[in-house]
């Protein structure tokens, strides 16, 4: 009998991680694809259509167009935007860009805009704003703030 129980309870303890082992794979891969406090770029434009406006009219328009919520319309560049819209439109509660700084504000467009690295853009130490706007462009090429000759 004796020699049985060892046998028993190790094979018990091996069915239990056999069984928890899958299960908790399944749970951790949930959380990677798990992206929350997105809400969608229509929750945006409440509020804010005339910056909304400007982007489906420009260049990024194709934001809108992808499938993943971190990737798709406003919150691509702006982050989630639960947090703001429970905060009643807290400003601290969402992206930026006019309060970033520099580094970070180049991290977020060269996320998307990575073919930058071997121009003017990163010898000099600017911020994109400096001239560039999603929403205040003066034109849609380049989304520059003023033309070039300006």
């Amino acid at each position: 009998m004796r020699s049985c129980i060892l046998p028993c309870s190790i094979l018990i303890h091996l069915a239990v991680i056999v069984c928890t082992v899958p299960s908790a794979l399944v749970a951790q891969t949930r959380k990677v694809h798990d992206v929350t406090g997105y809400v969608g770029s229509e929750k945006c434009q409440a509020c804010h259509d005339e910056e909304y406006g400007s982007i489906t009219g420009s260049p990024h328009k194709k934001l809108f167009e992808a499938s993943q919520p971190e990737t798709q319309g406003c919150e691509a560049c702006h982050g989630p935007g639960q947090a703001h819209i429970d905060g009643n439109g807290d400003a601290s509660k969402i992206f930026r860009f006019t309060e970033a700084r520099l580094p970070t504000v180049r991290a977020r467009c060269g996320a998307c805009h990575k073919g930058l690295s071997d121009t003017p853009h990163t010898r000099q130490q600017e911020s994109c704003l400096n001239c560039h706007s999603a929403h205040h462009a003066n034109g849609k090429e380049f989304l520059l703030k003023r033309d070039a000759g300006q």
